[in-house]
């Protein structure tokens, strides 16, 4: 289970690790879900700072009505129906938390992005802890 220590202590490892020479930016994978990816995206002109990003997608999902019974279709329709909602609940609370979104509606992705500090307090972490 996802806390907000261990994201804490994810960050401040991907924050610890050089960022390579010759590339434009450096992105660490600090969590990853069918549904949430969060990052820490650095540039090695200022690798003492960096973006922490949330992108949101649907994962990959066919519900077709013809191919099973009524009370299945119902039931796994309204479970993914009420997943979706509860992540684009986590994205504006994520824009409450001081998060800056956005939408990328052709890649269907949605985002938040914040600009961390160098020492951000596990509030932050709190906040970014997604849906079960």
């Amino acid at each position: 289970m996802l806390t907000p220590t261990k994201l804490l202590r994810l960050y401040r490892q991907a924050m610890a690790e050089p960022i390579k020479t010759g590339i434009d930016e450096s992105v660490s994978v600090l969590y990853s879900t069918d549904w949430v990816k969060i990052m820490v995206v650095r540039n090695p002109e200022s690798p003492e700072s960096c973006f922490i990003e949330v992108e949101i997608s649907l994962p990959p999902c066919t519900i077709d009505p013809s191919t099973c019974t009524e009370a299945l279709h119902n039931g796994t329709a309204r479970k993914f129906i009420k997943d979706t909602i509860s992540h684009l609940g986590y994205l504006l609370r994520l824009e409450e938390g001081g998060f800056v979104i956005g939408i990328l509606s052709a890649e269907g992705i949605w985002s938040a992005s914040l600009t961390a500090q160098e020492n951000p307090d596990v509030k932050l972490f709190e906040v970014l802890i997604p849906p079960s």
